[in-house]
């Protein structure tokens, strides 16, 4: 197939103007930059996050975290969920690392129950209204067995916002490889896809269970 090349335009819509640089591959799972520069950011680049990509980003934070993976432009790892077990009591909590626990308060499913460092928990303790009481009291961490159980929802691998994330990566990739600068008919239904997710995807994961 032969292009003819054009003026830079937006490869889902066809704006000239307003472009914006594209993580063709989202930088949080790869620290790395692969750009286009042919995607409009408010109607496309914005919107891609909040479609799809952010679910994928989270979904996958614990295998990134241990990748040693961190985006660019947040400097920081990802967060994950993770249930925090002390003694007899589990704590839900989102951290990007073990040492987040020794710095920010954890609470039980039901919020009855808090643990974290004594101020935090003072803090709250004062703001409590007067008729309740409440009871807190100092625990040695060094004197805990604490265990981290990670959530990883294997849904995350075949969900729809994959598909559609994995659309977008090898459609801008093959753009930006064929130097086309422009929206073109031939790929309106790629296109559909992944702004609005309609249509069939054209992609498919092969499971293997075995």
């Amino acid at each position: 197939m032969e292009f003819v090349k054009t003026s830079n335009a937006c490869i889902y819509c066809g704006k000239t103007e307003g472009l914006s640089k594209s993580d063709i591959i989202p930088d949080a799972l790869t620290s790395k930059k692969i750009i286009n520069h042919n995607v409009c950011q408010i109607d496309h680049n914005n919107k891609f996050s909040d479609a799809f990509e952010s679910k994928v980003i989270e979904g996958l934070a614990y295998i990134t975290n241990k990748l040693d993976i961190k985006s660019s432009k947040a400097k920081k790892y990802m967060s994950y969920e993770a249930d925090i077990i002390v003694g007899d009591t589990t704590y839900l909590t989102k951290i990007s690392s073990d040492a987040d626990l020794f710095h920010k308060k954890m609470s039980t499913e039901d919020g009855k129950t808090i643990i974290g460092p004594q101020d935090q928990i003072q803090g709250i303790a004062q703001n409590i209204k007067p008729d309740r009481v409440i009871d807190y009291s100092d625990v040695d961490v060094n004197q805990q067995i604490i265990e981290k159980r990670v959530r990883i929802v294997a849904d995350t691998f075949i969900c729809s916002e994959m598909h559609r994330m994995i659309t977008k990566i090898a459609y801008e990739w093959y753009c930006l490889h064929n130097d086309i600068r422009e929206k073109l008919s031939a790929f309106n239904s790629i296109i559909d896809y992944i702004v609005s997710e309609v249509g069939e995807s054209p992609v498919t994961f092969i499971c293997d269970q075995k």
